[in-house]
């Protein structure tokens, strides 16, 4: 439950346009180099916390860890979301005129 207020996050700075008549098939229009970087951070960095916790304590310890975190961000989701949508509702206005503009 961490991942999803993250990539919501992430995407408020995203201003590409896309054309949606086009085909979703193997379509990365609007897709950057950031994008591809952010999925890098939201895998490898639980499967990290739960590598240090399996060492100090053992398979279970990890899997509690992960399991907590998960807790939280179940627990601190309504807080996230507000906060993405304050984000939105101040990046409106930039957002839209890079929708705007076209690439030629």
């Amino acid at each position: 439950m961490i991942n999803i207020p993250l990539l919501l996050y992430v995407g408020s700075f995203n201003k590409k346009r896309i054309d949606l008549d086009k085909s979703p098939f193997m379509n990365y229009q609007g897709t950057g180099a950031a994008q591809w970087l952010v999925g890098i951070p939201l895998m490898a960095i639980p499967v990290f916390l739960f590598w240090i916790f399996y060492r100090l304590s053992s398979f279970e310890g990890g899997m509690l860890f992960l399991f907590a975190l998960g807790l939280i961000g179940l627990l601190l989701r309504n807080r996230a979301i507000d906060f993405i949508a304050q984000v939105y509702k101040r990046k409106k206005y930039a957002m839209i005129e890079g929708f705007r503009q076209k690439d030629n």
